[in-house]
């Protein structure tokens, strides 16, 4: 039954209010691992970034919604490229590293385990950047970035490919060590402002 109401679902997508994420399809088909490592060779060739030496974890992801639907604010661990196939959308993205956007204590409750720490205030509404996606038209989402997409009048089909780097992982970590010694009654520096206890924290 779960099968045929999926099956239904994306028949009717373009009718309804569904939105479906298909995840990590690189590691169900080599095709698609195929795709997302050529990517990511052709960033480190653009960038002369030694990518593929810092990247701890990389994927494939796709995703087809109804229109109009809305995918609400959030931000995200990984570097991700978002990739427009078929209809279009609005994206609206703000500045990761200004922290009237994007608080240090957002960034802390995201790191202990909470996907929706990303709050959206009504004075951030002029602060993100809003590119307009259609078919072959990518935008690239640093770590961290908070965004919001909105899509148009026909049913959308996006892939997401996203990796994760060394770094982000060890500034995750340190998040989370300063998480752990707040609730020890402490008041820990935020990453970047002391590379020996950040060195302590991720270790």
């Amino acid at each position: 039954p779960q099968k045929e109401q999926l099956v239904e679902s994306i028949r009717r997508i373009d009718q309804g209010t569904a939105w479906l994420k298909m995840s990590s399809l690189n590691e169900l088909d080599r095709r698609y691992e195929d795709v997302t490592q050529n990517f990511i060779a052709e960033v480190e060739n653009l960038t002369n970034l030694p990518l593929r030496r810092e990247i701890t974890w990389s994927a494939l992801t796709v995703f087809i919604a109804s229109p109009h639907m809305v995918t609400p604010y959030h931000f995200d661990h990984d570097v991700n490229f978002l990739f427009q196939v078929h209809g279009e959308k609005d994206v609206w993205l703000y500045d990761q590293d200004d922290r009237f956007v994007l608080t240090e204590d957002e960034i802390e409750a995201f790191y202990r385990g909470n996907p929706t720490a990303g709050i959206y205030r009504d004075e951030l509404g002029d602060k993100g950047t809003r590119y307009h996606l259609s078919p072959g038209i990518a935008v690239h989402q640093p770590p961290l970035a908070p965004h919001l997409i909105r899509n148009g009048s026909s049913v959308s089909v996006s892939v997401s490919i996203y990796f994760a780097l060394r770094s982000l992982d060890i500034r995750a970590r340190i998040y989370q060590a300063n998480a752990c010694l707040r609730q020890l009654g402490m008041h820990p520096l935020s990453p970047g402002l002391s590379p020996a206890r950040d060195w302590l924290k991720s270790a």
